[in-house]
């Protein structure tokens, strides 16, 4: 089917303006078919934020972010002045790569870290889609009762694919997308839609959306991409009030399709002087300096030990901070059952 569905998208788009069904599994083969010759890129983007609809923070002028992805192993940087706090822009620079054996990661303060936990590293995609997956992978993910349905987006006829997310007791998630046949069944709009439970936030809050609208699309070597995305955040209270959060843009600036590479090309150098945390082995170094190792546990006192899949200590890659706010969640639910409970017997 999936060669059968591309024959008719080049060669009788005509048939797309019928089934719904069958426009979807057009839409998968002409991605699948657009995926493949992205076996690797070279690419840079903006991505600016503006915060409660206002404009940005005086220094906060967004970041470049550089991206090289071949298959598993990836380079990654960004640069962007951020807002001291004191309406001073401050220089903020972060870099990180993965050869297919070992992350190295060099971050605004001037610490190294190695790991071989590869992690995960978002990247320009998985912003623009909402998902971590290559977009037909996702498409492919709909149920055959699923929401798929022609539709009219700013005057234009898309497709849109609802795809509801696994169930989760604190949460439903369901991400949309509206697909243009004309832009070579790219989205024109991807949305994350998430209904809270009644605990989960204690505030009143009852969904939030997530909304990427494409405005443009850059075309090259056969494959058209999202160039210029812009993005609002939206929360809806209890009582039906709805507040914008957040605003944010990614701009795609260059992008260079399967370029000649090596494995240099995925190897983040460390400067000589650098401070190095070698997590799997628990030694801190200095690069170029043989003799240097120093166990972590001897530098404690200097500051709290990296964690073991990250590098540096990030509180989201410890254990023990998840277990106290497990912890700390647990108690307030239980305060809040037997407060409800004295409410509705008293």
């Amino acid at each position: 089917m999936p060669f059968f569905a591309l024959f008719l998208a080049l060669n009788a788009p005509e048939v797309v303006a019928n089934e719904p069904r069958q426009a979807l599994e057009i839409a998968i083969a002409v991605l699948e078919h657009q995926e493949g010759l992205m076996a690797a890129w070279n690419l840079e983007y903006r991505h600016e934020t503006n915060s409660g609809g206002q404009g940005n923070a005086p220094g906060d002028g967004g970041s470049t972010y550089r991206e090289l992805r071949n298959g598993a192993r990836y380079r990654t940087s960004y640069a962007g002045a951020v807002n001291s706090g004191q309406g001073v822009a401050v220089e903020n620079r972060y870099e990180q790569s993965f050869d297919g054996r070992q992350v190295r990661r060099l971050d605004p303060s001037g610490q190294a870290t190695i790991s071989s936990a590869p992690g995960h590293d978002v990247t320009y995609f998985e912003w623009v889609y909402l998902s971590k997956k290559p977009l037909s992978a996702v498409l492919r993910s709909i149920p055959p009762d699923g929401d798929v349905a022609w539709d009219t987006l700013d005057g234009r006829r898309v497709l849109r694919c609802g795809i509801p997310d696994p169930p989760h007791p604190l949460q439903q998630v369901i991400h949309t997308y509206w697909l243009d046949p004309d832009e070579s069944w790219q989205p024109r709009q991807v949305a994350e839609h998430n209904f809270f439970g009644p605990t989960t936030y204690p505030d009143g809050r009852k969904e939030s959306i997530v909304t990427n609208s494409i405005r443009k699309y850059l075309r090259k070597e056969g494959v058209i991409l999202p160039a210029d995305t812009e993005r609002t955040i939206e929360l809806v209270s209890r009582t039906g009030q709805r507040g914008l959060e957040l605003r944010a843009r990614f701009t795609l600036t260059k992008l260079a399709l399967n370029p000649p590479l090596d494995d240099e090309s995925f190897t983040l150098p460390f400067a000589k002087g650098t401070q190095v945390v070698d997590v799997d082995r628990q030694v801190v170094y200095i690069e170029g300096e043989p003799g240097s190792e120093t166990p972590v546990q001897a530098m404690q006192g200097a500051g709290p030990a990296p964690a073991a899949n990250g590098g540096q200590w990030m509180w989201w890659g410890d254990r023990w901070v998840w277990w106290t706010l497990a912890a700390v969640f647990f108690l307030a639910l239980g305060w809040l059952n037997w407060r409800q409970r004295k409410l509705q017997t008293g």
